[in-house]
């Protein structure tokens, strides 16, 4: 692959064509195109574009932290990008704000994000508005005294061990994302992005295999964004390089070296 600066959001990252074959069988999901936003300390995006396939584990790769996390932000509405578009399923849709970003299906987990230790584990998955009724995992209601039950079949469904009963502050910082991530499924995600929870935790996440093969069976994509190199080229089917505001590069699976992607971020 070509390892050049990306001067133009009309103009694709350069890559192999590999690559464009295997995007053609992918269905989009998302596309973010020519975002640009400042923070206090300069520009945090520059013209940043990038897409996600239905299914997809996406690797987003770079430094520093406030820059790479800017994407995550921008995508569920904690940041107002300047210019740029966002499609989902193809189609241009106004930016969200923090409210909405939940409504198109977009899910941000991050170092900031907890869960309620006041609830036990079946509440915090399934409590998800003010309201006697929760989704079930095959979109059928129930009541809210049947949560446990609910929450007890879909910790089986995914493969993860817990106690519905148990509260938050039992279970290691790593299981608590994985339920976060869990929770998100619950509620519909599509998209759910990890940004920079760090290698430890993200590690743990990504060891539940069968949560993750549940992901990809309901046709949803997470995007990981961190600066682990080797994690991401473990977990992710594709790898963006992320350099200063821009993506400068991106490689399929069979394509990774950690050389090279070095040589790319950069």
């Amino acid at each position: 692959p070509q390892i050049t600066d990306w001067e133009d959001p009309l103009i694709p990252i350069p890559c192999s064509v590999a690559i464009w074959s295997s995007m053609e069988k992918m269905e989009e999901i998302l596309r973010m195109f020519g975002i640009s936003c400042r923070g206090t300390g300069g520009m945090l995006l520059d013209r940043l574009s990038f897409t996600l396939g239905s299914g997809e584990i996406l690797g987003i790769l770079g430094s520093p932290s406030e820059e790479r996390r800017a994407i995550g932000r921008v995508l569920t509405g904690q940041i107002q990008p300047e210019d740029g578009t966002l499609y989902i399923h193809e189609q241009p849709e106004a930016f969200p704000d923090v409210r909405t970003a939940q409504e198109k299906r977009i899910f941000h987990i991050s170092p900031d994000s907890r869960l309620m230790n006041h609830m036990d584990l079946a509440e915090n998955l399934c409590l998800i508005r003010p309201s006697s009724l929760v989704p079930h995992s095959e979109r059928v209601w129930v009541k809210r005294k049947n949560i446990h039950l609910l929450c007890e079949e879909y910790l089986e469904e995914c493969g993860v061990e817990a106690d519905p009963y148990a509260y938050p502050d039992e279970y290691s910082r790593g299981e608590q994302y994985t339920f976060l991530v869990m929770k998100a499924m619950m509620c519909g995600a599509e998209t759910v992005v990890l940004d920079s929870i760090g290698q430890p935790f993200l590690h743990a996440v990504m060891e539940h295999r069968d949560l993750i093969e549940h992901m990809r069976k309901a046709e949803g994509a997470m995007i990981l964004i961190d600066s682990h190199i080797e994690e991401l080229m473990y977990r992710c089917d594709r790898i963006y390089t992320f350099r200063e505001g821009r993506m400068s590069g991106s490689l399929f699976r069979d394509e990774y070296s950690r050389s090279l992607l070095m040589e790319m971020m950069l």
